[in-house]
């Protein structure tokens, strides 16, 4: 397909859904067929659409409207081949004739079409090779384009549609001016020779339309430079609405970084358009890593970003690791960048340790709020902050009780390295502040769990502890326990009260439940009863807890197969993401030691009504090659006529990866399924099972590019993932992984980074 050239007709088709013809399944194909001479272009659109819609059982009736007298209804057929895309390889053999036609509209169309189709059209390569090195220059740049979707990592091809586009750049034909800076554009980095061509054609032309492209071609290439600046500043400051917004994407994705770009895009942080400002903010992100003055601009916009800008700036973070730590730490000199650089600095939590001595100056500050968040980020570091614990134990004795209490906090997650501060803990352990004991004691357990003596001391605060209402408060206790193991048996009496306290947050309860089986079997006399009854819990996070409770409580009870797997289903079926998963965990834990588990999890989908199938399908997937004895019933699951059951089946047979190799043929045919979601899903198990297979190139790579697009975000994840793993066979994706660069979400943007280095790499080195 042509992801840039056919936007605004894919756009309005959309739009179109639900008039003229409406959205009939089965619509008749001649109707459809005659519809594409209609007078009205909307009418002769909805048929396109429609078209596409019927995938190959359009074909016929396109190929019979190719030879209409017609010549309007021999163009808007050959639009509605290239929609269908690799559905429509049947059409191939026509279309290269076509290109031997005299008449010019219906070659180009024919071009058009076979580009569409992409590598199932490599019958027509030959051809369209004569006309890419053909006298014509506009046949050549409609040829490479054709090519360019073909075979797009030919590196001989590319190398020739590169010189038809230079060649094509100096024509004195507007349109080919403008088809040869479009496949400029999809070359990429390989059209890194057209710059200075590029950068002129911004400079003089007078049409926006090809400045617009201009500036998009040099985004795509990559490639930044003082001229490659001075020329999208420029074009930035057109009144082009198109123009604007072409230039200010590619000074987001140029590399690397010059003064004057960085000083564009932070200058838009302090506008008005809400547009342009989130495009700044992703340009200095990536930009950030290598340009002090792009991080300066970011910190200093950090007070005035939306939560949505400051989590994904936080999540951008998670790839620099001790990298920006330097910069974060000069940051914490200007007031006006402090709190920005310290919630960096916690976000980073370990790999912010570099920056303990600048932490431990701040510890000193007058200002009780940049002391209180110092204490955070120092607990966020954990073992990390050791070489602060004298001055954070100084601030035991603050005189602000919220200080003390923080600085309780980051001892006790230092852990061991604090025991330096275990005296000065120990006496507060007696403070008559309300709340300094208990957190004192907390810490104590954390640092010096073994020392049978303090833990005595500590025991009766930390039940204490467990009567907060904070969940939060509830989880830290909880952790101590985990620590201490046999040695929080006199906390039993606590925990049991707490799990069984009805007016308590069922989170709160499940994690009283698993602080008993931190315990160990020192509570199973005590707990088991109980434990036993909250496997039919209401809550699904208390059930959960309870198995795993018993598993390290009672191990024969633990292990119960056919009462836990049961348990685990019912889990499956609530409406809790968070229990959802770990129940699915909980399973794949459980099926390491019992591999039974997935048997009977087979037998359960035989039974199951839609939504339980499509949750035991997504635990079988999570299961991955562990789930291979399943697959004769996953294989069975691809063939349900309810969409969830099949789409969540051929993503489990993807998971399970190539010893799912007998699933192949209903993968395959799976591609042609009418439901295009299902072509996707087909397409990530193929990926999966067979990489090296021929039907990857031909069939399977348009078909996850396409995936690229769809509204959910865990399948562009899952997606970004696997063509990762093809490496270089995903080469001719790359488009696709470099638009995903600048997708709405920051994990995918990370993950499409990688892989793109992946590919890149990959392709480099063959």
């Amino acid at each position: 397909m042509y992801p840039t050239r056919w936007l605004p007709t894919l756009a309005l088709l959309f739009s179109l859904a639900a008039t003229a013809f409406g959205q009939q399944a089965d619509a008749d194909l001649d109707s459809l067929v005659k519809a594409l001479n209609d007078d009205n272009v909307q009418t002769r659109l909805q048929a396109i659409f429609e078209l596409e819609q019927l995938g190959p059982k359009a074909i016929p009736g396109l190929l019979e409207a190719l030879k209409n007298s017609d010549p309007r209804v021999r163009s808007e057929a050959l639009v509605a081949l290239s929609m269908l895309g690799p559905n429509a390889n049947e059409a191939v053999p026509q279309l290269a004739k076509n290109l031997r036609s005299d008449d010019a509209q219906l070659r180009e169309m024919s071009m058009l079409a076979l580009g569409g189709i992409g590598p199932p059209a490599a019958s027509a390569v030959e051809p369209l090779e004569k006309l890419l090195d053909g006298e014509d220059n506009h046949l050549a740049v409609d040829a490479s384009l054709a090519l360019l979707h073909i075979k797009p990592d030919d590196p001989e091809i590319r190398s020739r549609i590169l010189k038809a586009a230079l060649t094509g750049l100096r024509s004195s034909n507007p349109h080919t001016i403008n088809e040869s800076i479009f496949a400029l554009s999809l070359l990429g980095s390989d059209a890194e020779s057209a710059i200075p061509q590029l950068v002129e054609e911004i400079s003089s032309a007078m049409s926006p339309e090809r400045v617009a492209k201009a500036a998009a071609a040099l985004g795509s290439i990559g490639v930044n430079s003082q001229a490659v600046t001075n020329a999208l500043v420029k074009a930035f400051a057109s009144d082009n609405p198109q123009v604007q917004g072409n230039a200010l994407q590619a000074l987001v994705r140029v590399r690397p970084a010059t003064d004057p770009q960085v000083e564009t895009l932070a200058k838009l942080l302090g506008g008005e358009n809400e547009t342009y400002r989130g495009m700044a903010f992703q340009g200095l992100l990536g930009l950030a890593g290598t340009s002090t003055t792009a991080l300066d601009a970011l910190l200093r916009f950090f007070p005035k970003a939306t939560p949505e800008m400051t989590a994904a700036a936080l999540d951008a973070l998670d790839d620099t690791g001790t990298r920006m730590v330097p910069a974060f730490v000069k940051a914490l000199g200007d007031e006006a960048t402090r709190g920005a650089a310290l919630k960096a600095l916690s976000h980073l939590g370990p790999d912010a340790a570099g920056a303990v001595p600048a932490l431990e100056g701040l510890l000193a500050s007058p200002d009780s709020a940049t002391k209180l968040q110092t204490l955070l980020v120092l607990a966020h570091i954990r073992s990390g902050a050791a070489p602060a614990t004298d001055k954070i134990a100084a601030l035991l004795d603050d005189a602000d009780p919220q200080i003390a209490q923080a600085a309780a906090y980051a001892l006790g997650k230092i852990g061991p390295g604090a025991k330096a501060a275990v005296p000065l803990l120990t006496a507060k352990l007696s403070s008559q502040e309300t709340f300094l004991p208990i957190a004192s004691a907390w810490a104590l357990t954390n640092i010096v769990p073994d020392d049978s003596a303090v833990v005595e001391r500590a025991l009766p605060l930390l039940a204490k502890g467990f009567e907060e209402k904070r969940p939060q408060v509830i989880f830290e206790f909880a952790e101590s326990v985990d620590h201490l193991g046999p040695k929080a048996l006199p906390l039993l009496p606590t925990l049991l009260s707490v799990a069984k306290d009805g007016t308590r947050e069922p989170v709160v309860r499940a994690t009283a439940i698993y602080a008993i089986g931190a315990i160990g079997p020192d509570a199973k006399e005590e707990s088991l009863g109980f434990l036993l009854k909250q496997l039919e819990a209401k809550d699904a996070s208390v059930r959960l807890a309870a198995i795993y409770a018993l598993a390290n409580v009672d191990p024969q009870h633990g292990r119960r197969l056919t009462q836990l797997v049961p348990i685990l289903l019912s889990v499956l079926e609530e409406r809790d993401d968070v229990a959802h998963v770990q129940a699915i965990e909980a399973l794949s834990e459980l099926a390491e030691h019992e591999p039974e588990v997935v048997t009977e999890l087979a037998k359960a989908l035989q039974d199951a009504d839609v939504h339980e199938r499509a949750s035991i399908l997504a635990a079988l997937a999570e299961l991955g090659e562990q789930s291979q004895p399943a697959l004769p019933a996953i294989r069975e699951m691809l063939k349900d006529d309810r969409a969830p059951v099949r789409y969540n089946a051929g993503f489990a047979v993807g998971k399970i990866g190539p010893s799912a190799k007998e699933a192949v043929p209903d993968l395959k045919a799976g591609l042609s399924h009418p439901d295009p979601f299902q072509q996707i899903t087909n397409a990530y198990a193929l990926a999966r099972v067979v990489p090296d297979d021929p039907i990857i190139a031909q069939q399977v790579l348009p078909l996850l590019e396409r995936g690229l697009t769809t509204g959910d975000a865990r399948v562009r994840l899952a997606i970004i993932d696997v063509l990762a793993e093809l490496g270089p066979r995903a080469a001719p994706a790359k488009a696709a992984v470099e638009a995903a660069t600048n997708d709405r979400e920051p994990a995918i943007r990370r993950r499409a980074q990688r892989a793109l280095k992946k590919l890149e790499a990959s392709g480099t080195s063959s």
